[in-house]
Parts: C-alpha cells; structure tokens; sequence
C-alpha cells in the first residue's frame, strides 16, 4: 500500500544527501521547502530558485515525481503538470514551526481522505488564511497563534 508522505526541512537536508529515487513509486510525496532548502536539494542557489519559482517548482514536481510545495510570498504548489499560486498568507509567518504547522494541516486533510493534489492546495491555503487572519502587525507570528487560527479559517472557507 503506498501511504501518502508529507516531507519538510529536516527530512529535505537529509534527503539532499541521498538518492532520492525511492520516491518514483508512484505520487505519493508532498514536499515542502522554502527556497534555501530546495536549493541545497537541487543543489543550485537560492537565488536560481527565487528567480523562476514556478518553473523550479513544476520541474521538480515533475522530474521527482512529487507534489512540490515552495513556500514563500505566493507559494507555488505543483504535480509536474499543474501549477497554483497561493493567494493567503503574509510576511509575519516567516518564522521558525510555520513549516511543521502546515505540514500538520495538510496531512489532516490527507487523513480525511483528499487526494495528494486537492489536500496540497487546501492545506496552503487554509494555512495561509489562518496565518492572515492571526496577523495583528508586520511583526513575526509565533506557529502556535497560525495554528490558534485555523478553526476559524476553517469557518471563513465554510468547513465545521
């Protein structure tokens, strides 16, 4: 049985040292590194990253077989073949355990039985609602207060 696995920055770094061929079973991968750390996986910098997200996103996507969440200002979330930009979230989520918070959102969503795809996108999104909807200034918010949150972005979107 191929269970679905939800990959952030630690389990990146050690990957990025490693084959990453045991993910060419079949989709059953959602990644999700921030520009730094897709660099160092793809072994190329940050700054080739940053300059064509969309493109970096969808070709690792594709070349991995994975679904690749690139997070940042207007995260990107491909199959390899589908591409959405991300319209929530702001710059106050920057911070340290945001990556483990919308981890956890999307493997809830995976546990509740959506697909890879729909479960990558509702889980940005809902994250970055909640992230916006705990933003009170520019200053960095703590994981806990976007995690707080997501009952009620869960309620804005019309999910009890």
């Amino acid at each position: 049985m191929n269970l679905p696995i939800v990959l952030d920055a630690d389990a990146l770094n050690n990957l990025s040292s490693m084959d990453p061929g045991f993910m060419h079973d079949g989709m059953t991968t959602i990644s999700t590194p921030h520009p730094g750390e897709l660099a160092r996986f793809l072994g190329i910098t940050t700054k080739k990253v940053q300059a064509d997200r969309t493109g970096i996103a969808r070709n690792t996507a594709r070349r991995f077989k994975i679904i690749c969440i690139l997070k940042g200002h207007r995260t990107v979330i491909s199959d390899g073949e589908r591409v959405r930009v991300n319209s929530t979230g702001n710059p106050a989520m920057a911070t340290g355990g945001m990556g483990d918070v919308l981890t956890g959102v999307i493997s809830a969503f995976l546990a509740q039985g959506l697909s890879l795809w729909d479960a990558a996108c509702a889980g940005v999104y809902v994250h970055g609602l909640a992230g916006d909807l705990a933003r009170v200034s520019d200053r960095g918010l703590l994981a806990s207060e976007v995690a707080m949150s997501i009952p009620k972005a869960l309620k804005k979107i019309g999910i009890k």
